[in-house]
């Protein structure tokens, strides 16, 4: 049931129209995450969700609302707490506050590989407010990521600062040529998971049975015996997705040959191979989603979208 409540709140944070609607969003998050702790585990980290609201802001020239929605970021849990620190520092150098951040920022000691994130998500940050001093700091964080020896946090750092460097027409450097790989890699695993995210299996009304009795596990979590709380969870789950550029692909699965193949359930919400998930798939079955408000819903209910998965 937590994870059917996440989904939902996570549509509203995705929908939101406003920053304070967004928020009440994420403080009902934060509430679910101290209820079951299990629960951080199935959505991106709150505070990476508020510093999404804050990159928002700081793009439509809001520096004063990115620095308090940065800050309020720095409340939760993030993925990477250096990153998020070092860009705080960037909105206050953007909003006119620059002699106290960077003051700031220099105070605050942080030795490879965090320093590495922290002059590099700044230097991010202030490049089109001050350019010379962004590319200072690039390198700055660049010879402490070569200090980590960490390669994924080398190229972390050489990607932006060789993308600022084109922007300035330097000759490229070595580094900068790493950079643009990295950004290669980056924009090709971007590009793989979409194609992903573009093909979404589930279990068909008719074999909802089929699948309880070879996965008894699973039913509860899954909540396999009640199609309504199923089908709707899924439609949930799969607004809440960012968006790809198209419509997604819906192809209903033969239990049997999941069964055949050894294949556990879970990865119906995860990534198959292509060759694998070609052999799983009822062909010609495959649905186009959303449908149409008053189309037939996709789960097979007979009833109009509207009336059934899409009023979830």
């Amino acid at each position: 049931m937590t994870t059917v409540a996440i989904d939902q709140v996570l549509l509203r944070f995705f929908e939101a129209e406003t920053v304070g609607a967004a928020e009440d969003a994420l403080v009902e998050l934060s509430a679910l995450d101290a209820a079951d702790p299990a629960a951080v585990e199935e959505h991106e980290p709150v505070g990476d969700l508020y510093a999404e609201l804050a990159m928002d802001a700081a793009d439509a020239g809001d520096a004063e609302e990115a620095v308090r929605l940065q800050a309020a970021a720095l409340e939760h849990p993030c993925t990477n707490r250096w990153r998020e620190i070092g860009t705080l520092f960037g909105y206050r150098y953007a909003s006119g506050d620059r002699e106290s951040a960077v003051a700031d920022l220099r105070q605050l000691s942080a030795g490879p590989p965090d320093g590495a994130y922290l002059l590099s998500s700044f230097a991010e940050v202030i490049e089109t407010a001050d350019s010379t001093l962004a590319l200072a700091f690039h390198d700055e964080a660049l010879a402490i990521a070569r200090r980590a020896k960490e390669p994924e946090v080398l190229g972390s750092v050489q990607a932006p600062r060789a993308l600022l460097r084109e922007e300035l027409g330097l000759d490229p450097d070595a580094d900068d040529e790493a950079g643009f790989a990295e950004l290669a890699r980056l924009r090709a695993e971007l590009a793989a998971a979409e194609a992903a995210e573009a093909h979404q299996l589930f279990v068909p009304r008719d074999q909802l049975a089929a699948a309880a009795d070879a996965w008894p596990d699973l039913v509860e979590p899954l909540q396999l015996d009640d199609p309504g709380a199923y089908y709707r969870g899924l439609d949930l789950e799969w607004r809440a997705q960012p968006a790809t550029g198209h419509s997604l692909v819906l192809e209903p699965v033969d239990v049997a040959t999941f069964v055949a193949a050894g294949v556990p359930l879970e990865r119906l919400v995860a990534d198959l191979p292509d060759a694998l998930r070609e052999a799983v798939v009822d062909r010609g079955a495959e649905l186009a989603w959303p449908p149409g408000r008053n189309d037939v819903c996709w789960c097979g209910s007979g009833r109009k979208y509207k009336r059934c998965c899409g009023a979830a």
